[in-house]
């Protein structure tokens, strides 16, 4: 099953004719890259008329979603949402037929894929690092211990001339978010169970003392300070997360 993606407004240099060029891109779990490469896209053919083609294999993180945004507020961007069916060869071969151009080109939407394991491998070894067997996304190297971007840039050329053209400052907070993506998004997790906690409110006239398995510490807390909702029950000194899970299973009874 396939489903297009309605595209958006013409742009002015391409109203009156087809494209030139149609850059096919398969994707999987790429919502992060889509829009990287499109401005890329824009820059680098710049006076020609162009399309792109995602083609994707209905990615679970949403992918598609990103893509049918651009193609909203540009024709050029089209999108194939493949579901129930997955491979780079058939998305290349979808992608091709359903260009719109005489010429196309199919591309990697990542290019930080580092191309051959012994390329980096040397430099691993030495900084105590386990070598690669197989090709692998910058990303997941800089999530290494005792790597940082700074140094992935020295080493790898490749990286380092895809990354030319962003400041210092960009790649700094670039690097910040992919070390500690995990612990932001546990904020964030935290940050929404906190805002659900606040709209749970505790009876006024609650009795703290029928639930046996709280402890004595935060029973005498709890009868003291009269929360409203668990989310003021939770900030009480004192009282941990367990408490006030027990205190949510006691109410939802």
């Amino acid at each position: 099953m396939n489903q297009a993606i309605k595209p958006g407004p013409e742009i002015p240099s391409q109203a009156n004719g087809l494209p030139q060029l149609s850059v096919v891109v398969p994707t999987f779990n790429e919502r992060d890259n889509v829009t990287v490469l499109y401005r890329r896209l824009e820059a680098t053919l710049a006076g020609i008329p162009w399309e792109v083609v995602f083609v994707d294999d209905n990615s679970p993180d949403g992918t598609w979603e990103v893509v049918r945004g651009l193609a909203q507020k540009d024709s050029r961007v089209r999108c194939i949402r493949r579901i129930g069916r997955r491979g780079l060869s058939g998305a290349c071969i979808e992608g091709i037929l359903a260009a719109s151009a005489p010429y196309a080109a199919v591309i990697d939407i990542d290019p930080t894929k580092l191309p051959k394991p012994e390329e980096v491998n040397g430099w691993l070894e030495n900084i105590g690092s386990s070598s690669l067997i197989e090709k692998q996304k910058a990303q997941k190297i800089l999530l290494r211990p005792g790597i940082n971007l700074d140094m992935m840039i020295k080493e790898i050329p490749k990286l380092a001339s895809l990354l030319a053209s962003f400041d210092k400052e960009s790649l700094n907070q670039a690097s910040i978010q992919v070390k500690y993506e995990i612990y932001i998004e546990k904020e964030k997790d935290l940050v929404q169970k906190m805002s659900q906690l606040e709209g749970l409110e505790i009876p006024e006239a609650f009795d703290y003392k029928k639930i046996a398995s709280l402890g004595n510490e935060a029973m005498e807390k709890l009868i003291r300070v009269r929360p409203r909702t668990l989310g003021q029950a939770s900030r009480i000194s004192g009282i941990n997360p367990s408490d006030v899970q027990i205190l949510m299973v006691y109410m939802g009874r």
